[in-house]
């Protein structure tokens, strides 16, 4: 929780409490409309129902909001198959195949 003047921390609660109303309602509009649940479509729902901007940070950093997010968010993608050997040797020389899934079997070694 954020340290400061005591007499913010009501004020500061409360805000926190509008983003999470607000995520809850943007997130019901997109699945409605059946739209990606996305931060940018969120702050972008945001927006047009109650005519207040929100970040994508806000999402981040409000625990209740991007629990709201996680939980009807598109599932992250598994990672790369590749199926030639020496292509995934070269993706794994690019240093970025921490992701990379090779698939057994498929093209000759």
């Amino acid at each position: 929780m954020k340290r400061g003047p005591v007499w913010l921390q009501t004020r500061w609660e409360r805000r926190k409490q509008e983003t999470v109303s607000r995520v809850t309602a943007a997130v019901e509009i997109l699945r409605q409309q059946a739209r990606e649940v996305a931060f940018s479509n969120i702050c972008v729902a945001v927006k047009e129902l109650y005519g207040v901007s929100i970040s994508s940070n806000t999402l981040k950093r409000n625990e209740s909001a991007y629990q709201i997010y996680l939980a009807h968010r598109k599932p992250p993608k598994k990672g790369i198959e590749l199926d030639f050997p020496i292509l995934s040797d070269i993706y794994l020389m690019s240093g970025t195949g921490s992701e990379l899934q090779h698939v057994p079997g498929s093209a000759a070694a």
